[in-house]
């Protein structure tokens, strides 16, 4: 598994990506409206302090995610994707969060690994947790879909 950089040519295969408007919201939060579109994306890739990747299991594009430096201590592991259901399950996820707290050691100073993820998303839970990031907080109007509100957990941990 490798990380590449996410450039425009990457930006239909993310959008292919996100199937319907729920998911768009579960793995994108309110960065993106529904339906995702390269205009979108390319405006939020114009962020000086995102560095965002495509993640490649041999030579087979699985998933995604960013990086944001949010101060010269912490980084921001945001919109983690891995694309297939088929693959989901399988330790990509866990592989990926690895290798990007292993992107962040070699590329930054931090000292500080943070993210959030939905309430909702128990997989991704267990996923964070089993790598030691630990609940630092919880942000109840954080996102309502269809009239269902849906809680953030504020994770974090030491790099």
């Amino acid at each position: 598994m490798k990380l590449i950089p996410f450039t425009p040519a990457h930006y239909l295969l993310l959008i292919s990506w996100i199937p319907d408007e729920e998911f768009n919201l579960l793995w994108g939060g309110p960065i993106y409206s529904w339906p995702l579109d390269t205009h979108q994306i390319q405006e939020h890739q114009a962020r000086e302090d995102l560095t965002s990747f495509i993640v490649m299991v041999k030579d087979r594009p699985i998933g995604f995610i960013e990086l944001i430096r949010e101060d010269t201590d912490t980084v921001r592991l945001c919109r983690i994707l891995v694309a297939n259901k088929a693959d989901r399950g399988q330790g990509y996820g866990t592989s990926l969060i690895k290798l990007a707290l292993v992107q962040i050691r070699d590329t930054s100073e931090a000292k500080y690994v943070s993210l959030g993820v939905f309430e909702k998303n128990i997989g991704a839970l267990k996923c964070y947790e089993s790598l030691g990031f630990t609940i630092r907080g919880r942000d109840e109007a954080s996102a309502e879909f269809r009239g269902e509100a849906w809680p953030l957990i504020q994770m974090a941990r030491e790099l």
